[in-house]
């Protein structure tokens, strides 16, 4: 697709799906930050960092929708609970062996 029409796109998501429009800059936010990270390392995105990965995924001059704060908030919340959630099993699932 066009860069232009993708810029199209974006300006019409604004205007239309505010919400789902932050989630998914959200979204790629993370996934974008994940890959910029060394392969062993722990993921630990913060709220700063997934807002920086957002903007520096917008073109120059464009910002977040509105909502993002939200979503964002929920994307780190949700991340992090599930990683919480996971530890405990796998700690619980060793112990029982």
């Amino acid at each position: 697709m066009d860069l232009l029409k993708n810029f199209v796109c974006v300006a019409n998501a604004v205007e239309t799906a505010p919400k789902p429009l932050a989630t998914h800059i959200a979204l790629t936010a993370l996934a974008s930050f994940a890959t910029k990270q060394q392969a062993n390392a722990p993921l630990t995105p913060t709220m700063e960092a997934l807002t920086s990965e957002a903007l520096a995924l917008l073109p120059p001059g464009a910002e977040l929708p509105e909502d993002f704060e939200a979503a964002v908030g929920e994307v780190y919340v949700s991340y992090h609970l599930f990683f919480s959630v996971r530890r405990i099993y796998i700690i619980h699932s060793d112990s029982n062996e």
